[in-house]
């Protein structure tokens, strides 16, 4: 991306904060403009700033942002911040939060800086709007949801099909692999793949093409959802080469989902 001004205006969530300095905050946001950013807040820190409360995780704001062009991946600076949405429901509480941490991790992790990808940015919006208002039973099937879609988002959208790699086509059992990939047929599999359940197949394939929102209408059996869940963090191993640290929190939320 190449800035020719000094002044920018772009829209955002803050997706990751570390304090900077004596009083200072570094923030990360995915804008719509500039896809992942870092932004210098300047005495957000301080008690009395006006910032501290705008600048905090997981606000959806609009920014006026600086940068000097004087140093290679120099932050830009907040000059200006108005908060669209708090998300005070996310904050407030905890389930919520770790599955906002969850949304949010692969972003900070894997997305490279200033990619503008507004089909991302809209994702990730919409999910914390669905976030802070479904059912907490119904986090689960908005993470697994967003992860799909994430990935589709990237460029790894799953054809259901073929097999990933020897490409004949799909007509039984099809296997998720950590080291070779998604899907596979009977021939492909190893002896550490995983068999995937009509179920979760068809769940794969029907949430690439629907929107988030549609999570909160989602019921499954408890074993079809273990099997999506372990499905995909053997698929993201394989793509990315390392796991989620939030999947570790879905345990928890996968006993809650048909209460």
């Amino acid at each position: 991306m190449i800035l020719k001004s000094r002044y920018y205006k772009a829209e955002g969530i803050i997706i990751k904060s570390i304090k900077f300095g004596e009083g200072h905050k570094i923030l990360t946001a995915y804008t719509k403009e500039f896809g992942r950013i870092e932004v210098t807040a300047f005495g957000s820190q301080k008690p009395k700033s006006k910032l501290a409360n705008k600048t905090q995780l997981f606000n959806y704001v609009r920014f006026l942002l600086y940068h000097s062009h004087t140093k290679e991946n120099e932050p830009f600076a907040v000059k200006e911040i108005e908060v669209l949405n708090y998300f005070d429901k996310i904050k407030e509480d905890y389930s919520r939060y770790i599955a906002a941490s969850c949304i949010v991790e692969p972003v900070v992790k894997l997305i490279g800086r200033e990619q503008q990808d507004v089909g991302i940015f809209k994702l990730i919006l919409k999910s914390f709007y669905v976030l802070d208002v479904i059912e907490e039973r119904k986090i689960i099937y908005l993470l697994i949801m967003y992860l799909v879609k994430l990935l589709s988002s990237m460029g790894y959208r799953f054809n259901l099909d073929l097999c990933a790699v020897c490409n004949s086509y799909l007509e039984g059992e099809i296997y998720a692999d950590s080291f070779r990939g998604f899907p596979l047929c009977g021939r492909c599999k190893t002896a550490n793949s995983l068999k995937l359940s009509n179920g979760a197949a068809k769940f794969i394939s029907w949430a690439q093409n629907e929107e988030v929102f549609k999570s909160s209408k989602v019921t499954m059996e408890l074993e079809t959802l273990s099997n999506i869940k372990t499905a995909l963090q053997k698929v993201y191993e394989f793509i990315f080469n390392k796991s989620l640290d939030g999947w570790k929190y879905f345990d928890n939320l996968e006993t809650t989902a048909n209460r």
